[in-house]
């Protein structure tokens, strides 16, 4: 016969065992349910599409002094250099429609060279020269790269305003040269115009070019431009046959004939 000394701890033993088991039992369930419950697949996280990569090109200012960048200043005379920088920037570009805004008191044949570095470096599908109208709405010039090996007929119509603000009308291929002395606010832009429409219409061609002495504000040519592309029923004339505004990087000479760069 065992003694109680014997049974009693026994009994203790196996209940302490029992209720050992039961706690096993319940965390184990616990860890099992938790270690079964369904997660996330990182396949199917990965294959989510990534948030598009947006590149704003910077944005570009003619002034006065200088050709800015994002806020950045560049003098005039290291405008080729900052354009061959902005070259890598091509990708961006390339196809697209893009604008820069131009002072009205920026020297106009550095806001056509700029215009032309550009179109060469970015070749978008069209470039947008922005600028303020003398009534101080907003007005624009729309510019395309038309490649290297372009060639236009020699009786396209060219146009410049010279040192004094008279304005000189000729064919490309060179010839006499209509003039037109200054008006009382600045170029005549009426009887240029006028004679702009008349020359343009004899020729079957859709561009026409214009060129500035140094001296010229930005704001002259385009008010030239903006005048010569509008209905000439609003002073009398003729519409502008050629559509495209070809601005000439360096300033031609009045009567000979114009060089495509």
């Amino acid at each position: 016969m065992r003694s109680w000394a014997s049974v009693v701890p026994a009994a203790v033993l196996f209940a302490c065992a029992c209720g050992a088991c039961d706690k096993d039992a319940s965390s184990g369930g616990a860890a099992s349910a938790s270690a079964t419950a369904p997660s996330p697949s990182p396949s199917a996280a990965s294959t989510a599409p990534p948030a598009p990569v947006v590149h704003a090109l910077p944005t570009i200012t003619l002034t006065d002094h200088s050709f800015t960048v994002d806020g950045q200043d560049t003098p005039w005379e290291k405008l080729a250099d900052r354009v061959k920088a902005l070259g890598e920037r091509k990708a961006e570009a390339d196809g697209k429609d893009v604008s820069v805004v131009a002072m009205r008191n920026a020297p106009a044949h550095e806001v056509s060279l700029a215009a032309s570095l550009l179109l060469d470096a970015w070749r978008p599908r069209t470039l947008t020269v922005r600028t303020a109208t003398r009534d101080q709405s907003q007005g624009e010039i729309v510019l395309t790269y038309r490649g290297h090996d372009a060639r236009t007929a020699d009786c396209s119509a060219v146009v410049m305003i010279e040192r004094d603000s008279g304005v000189a009308v000729w064919s490309k291929g060179g010839g006499g040269a209509q003039r037109f002395t200054r008006g009382m606010a600045g170029p005549d832009l009426t009887s240029s115009t006028e004679a702009l429409r008349k020359r343009a219409s004899a020729c079957d061609s859709p561009v026409w070019f214009l060129g500035t002495a140094e001296t010229v504000t930005w704001g002259l040519a385009f008010d030239l431009a903006t005048r010569a592309r509008g209905n000439g029923a609003t002073d009398g004339g003729d519409a502008l046959r050629p559509h495209e505004t070809v601005l000439l990087p360096h300033p031609p000479v009045a009567g000979r004939a114009v060089k495509e760069e």
